[in-house]
């Protein structure tokens, strides 16, 4: 699982970044941007268990890469979004040596 503190430093970043519009919110936003990877990262391992247990898992995933490599970076944003969900909600998947279910 992914630690507290690049979603807590996220959202300080963001703030700092949408009220301040100068070198300051540039800085803040870049940092934004860096602390949401792992959430990112997360969510693309929950895309591969979800891809996983579908028929045509492969296909779904290599339309998502497809897509990624494209240019399309409006992907980016709903992967990152279930990256954060699974992370506040502290989802495991429930494979193979997972004992499954919620973190406690």
């Amino acid at each position: 699982m992914v630690a507290n503190w690049p979603g807590v430093l996220a959202l300080a970043a963001l703030a700092v970044g949408l009220t301040d519009g100068g070198d300051l919110g540039y800085l803040a936003r870049s940092v934004a941007v860096v602390c949401l990877v792992p959430y990112f990262l997360l969510g693309v391992a929950g895309v591969h268990g979800w891809a996983a247990r579908q028929r045509h898992g492969g296909l779904l995933l290599a339309v998502m890469y497809g897509v990624l490599v494209l240019g399309l970076e409006w992907v980016v944003l709903p992967v990152t979004g279930f990256g954060l969900m699974r992370h506040v909600m502290r989802y495991r998947s429930s494979g193979p040596g997972a004992d499954g279910g919620k973190e406690e």
